[in-house]
């Protein structure tokens, strides 16, 4: 498995110290216009997420998990 980044995550907190009311307006109607494409694609509308700041001790054996878990999904041997 490549590690690769495929998502954009940003701390609620941040987006909402950061942006004024019409900014925080404007990414809503972005985010939607993404959903929207997702489903019109015929993809689920996902909109919850588990994530994991790659500053923690932790990030790398969650990182194995997601890899092991992967491999098995597709037909490979379990590596631990």
């Amino acid at each position: 498995m490549i590690r690769q980044e495929k998502f954009l995550v940003l701390k609620i907190d941040d987006v909402v110290a950061a942006l004024e009311d019409t900014e925080l307006v404007q990414l809503e109607k972005l985010c939607d216009e993404v959903r929207k494409y997702r489903v019109l694609r015929g993809k689920k509308p996902n909109t919850k997420y588990v994530t994991v700041n790659q500053d923690e001790p932790y990030a790398e054996i969650v990182w194995k998990l997601i890899e092991t878990f992967e491999n098995l999904k597709a037909g490979g041997k379990l590596k631990l």
